[in-house]
């Protein structure tokens, strides 16, 4: 079947899916097996036709005994008449004579089901000429001995099959766990991703509604949010220390279009909360717009700020000094991490304005370093200019 690896069922309908393959052009395969599902013998059966191989299930019901004798047998293979499979079997059938053992076309091979220790049965149809079997491919027939090479190669065929696909299954088990457990690991992620947005909303939320109370202390009203603008401040993805300056315009707002007689409670709403409006006004009016270069040429910007303030202050340019003097001012290990994480954009910025930032670059250590390592010298300069 399509889709499905070959080695997928029982053993007993592996074999039935290799058997076409086995014994090239023959008539037809039957097998007789234990199914644990089933808990009983149930049989399938292919068939050869002009467009190829039907699969069918085949009824056994009247030849269970004789059948589950046969499971019970330890040879591994022998030759019958169509006429003598039990589920097909004729009153007067004979097996005995010379003649008859070189009739015989039916091949059973058999294996074992590790369901119930014993052996499942496969019945390989023959021509009658067995000429496909044949190495001229004429008409003729097999002796004995031959027949006797032929059982014992199929059957090792049928037993090298059977050891690969249950290789095959434990790989594909082993396989399985791994992708159930890495499975099971991103949900437990993606909860725990959700949890933490969860607590941050929420730290959000009453974050703003401090912010509210701060401004009831400052104007002696009542203000609270709707149910909407606390589904905004939750969907809220700016950074944290913009969202007083939201809060207290969103205040400004209403008291501007409330009447100074009102006595009720102050709602803001959600168009009250102009979220876009901080990130807009984040960049300076003459600062232009540098897509995904944009933070990182903000961060050179306030280093660049922080060392002018730094030097005008007579201290030394050190990530203390200078991280301590930027707008919204970081601690000192801030600047190694944000130098490794725009290290690229910082580089590229670098080409595209060799004229700014000039002294972040000649006098700040961890910039400095970034320009030493990615910027050739000047002899290389000269040398790639020449060229």
């Amino acid at each position: 079947m399509p889709g499905q690896f070959s080695f997928m069922g029982y053993p007993a309908q592996v074999v039935l899916k290799a058997s076409k393959l086995l014994v090239p052009g023959i008539e037809r395969v039957d097998v007789v097996y234990y199914d644990p599902s089933a808990k009983g013998l149930v049989a399938g059966m292919i068939c050869k036709h002009e467009n190829g191989y039907s699969q069918h299930s085949l009824e056994i019901d009247t030849a269970l005994k004789v059948l589950k004798k046969m499971r019970r047998k330890k040879t591994p293979a022998e030759w019958y008449e169509p006429e003598e499979i039990p589920y097909q079997l004729q009153k007067d059938t004979l097996r005995s004579g010379v003649f008859g053992e070189i009739n015989k076309r039916v091949l059973l091979v058999r294996f074992p089901n590790h369901y119930d220790g014993e052996n499942d049965l496969s019945f390989f149809y023959f021509q009658n000429d067995l000429s496909n079997y044949l190495m001229s491919g004429k008409p003729g027939r097999l002796t004995p001995d031959m027949k006797q090479v032929v059982a014992k190669n199929l059957r090792n065929a049928i037993m090298t099959i059977l050891t690969h696909a249950e290789n095959d299954r434990q790989v594909l088990q082993m396989i399985s766990k791994n992708f159930s457990a890495a499975g099971e690991n991103l949900e437990d992620l993606n909860k725990k991703i959700r949890d933490v947005r969860m607590k941050y909303e929420e730290s959000l939320v009453i974050s703003c509604k401090h912010y509210l109370y701060k401004a009831e202390t400052k104007y002696g009203g009542k203000y609270r949010f709707s149910d909407a603008a606390v589904m905004k401040i939750r969907e809220y993805d700016g950074e944290f220390h913009k969202l007083e300056e939201i809060i207290n315009k969103a205040v400004d707002m209403v008291n501007n279009l409330t009447f100074s007689d009102h006595t009720g409670d102050r709602i803001i709403m959600a168009g009250h909360l102009n979220f876009s409006d901080i990130s807009s006004s984040e960049r300076k009016p003459d600062e232009p717009e540098l897509g995904i270069y944009t933070k990182a040429a903000r961060f050179l910007n306030r280093l660049e700020t922080g060392l002018a303030r730094a030097k005008k202050q007579n201290l030394p340019p050190t990530s203390k000094n200078v991280s301590a003097l930027m707008d919204e001012p970081v601690k000192p290990p801030a600047i190694s991490y944000s130098v490794n994480y725009h290290q690229e954009n910082i580089k590229k910025l670098f080409k595209m304005y060799p004229d700014k930032w000039n002294g972040i670059k000649t006098e700040f250590k961890p910039i400095m370093k970034l320009v030493q390592r990615n910027v050739p010298s000047s002899g290389e300069s000269a040398g790639q200019a020449s060229a």
